[in-house]
């Protein structure tokens, strides 16, 4: 199995390092920390999103070395990711020969200037606004899940969305290169009925293969409607 996208090292412009001149981070980063950074005892859920290094890449985008190295172990997907050799056990602790950096994200965010204007980032990935993407269900801590496919889904072989082989393939590959799952379409923000919350695609649910999904599985889910009576045409599966 392929390891995940990840620095090893963190890049010149880290936030979590010290021994460099503090950066604003963008109000979205900030609240995908949250999210991201737990503790021992309290740690992010196996599905919560990772910290992402915002310097270009040839690749894939790859996952911070300097949270992996702070918090990495404090989320639960990483534990999993590194338990099926997904990630390297030596980016998870740090490391003298590498710079040094904040003990926590508490320590980190007080250094650093005050946010940035929030930013138009990828809606599958990242909470954008105080609503969010989180998935868990407040109730139980476990992630919603769609009981079937919406009426849309962008997994349908009819390629209902009309995204295009190519550009479904591309969103696909990213998919499983961030190792991770997708917030259906409809459960999204700015298109899901007032007071409905996001939720797994249920296709991507079924047909993903990432241990970032392996871990819902394992641990369970909540099921839920999908937010619009689902097409009569839609089949049973991709």
């Amino acid at each position: 199995m392929n390891l995940l996208p990840h620095r090893a090292t963190p890049c010149p412009r880290c936030p979590w390092r010290t021994d460099i001149s503090a950066r604003a981070l963008t109000t979205d980063r900030v609240r995908l920390l949250r999210a991201a950074c737990g503790s021992r005892g309290h740690e992010a859920a196996p599905y919560a999103p990772m910290d992402y290094c915002d310097q270009p890449a040839a690749g894939p985008q790859l996952i911070c070395a300097g949270w992996l190295a702070v918090h990495g172990l404090d989320h639960l997907g990483v534990r999993i990711a590194a338990s099926f050799a997904r990630l390297p056990a030596a980016v998870l602790r740090p490391d003298p020969t590498r710079p040094p950096l904040f003990t926590d994200m508490a320590a980190m965010l007080a250094a650093l200037p005050d946010p940035e204007p929030p930013q138009s980032l990828d809606v599958e990935t990242y909470p954008a606004e105080d609503r969010s993407l989180d998935v868990a269900d407040p109730a139980t801590g476990l992630p919603r899940v769609l009981s079937r496919r919406c009426s849309t889904c962008v997994l349908d072989p009819a390629d209902l969305m009309h995204l295009g082989t190519e550009h479904r393939r591309d969103f696909l590959r990213d998919v499983r290169a961030r190792d991770g799952y997708v917030v259906c379409h409809q459960t999204l923000p700015a298109t899901a009925p007032p007071g409905f919350a996001p939720a797994v695609c249920r296709g991507s649910y079924d047909k993903i293969h990432t241990t970032t999904v392996a871990a819902m599985k394992l641990f369970g889910v909540v099921e839920v409607e999908p937010p619009s009576p689902a097409d009569p045409t839609d089949s049973a599966g991709t």
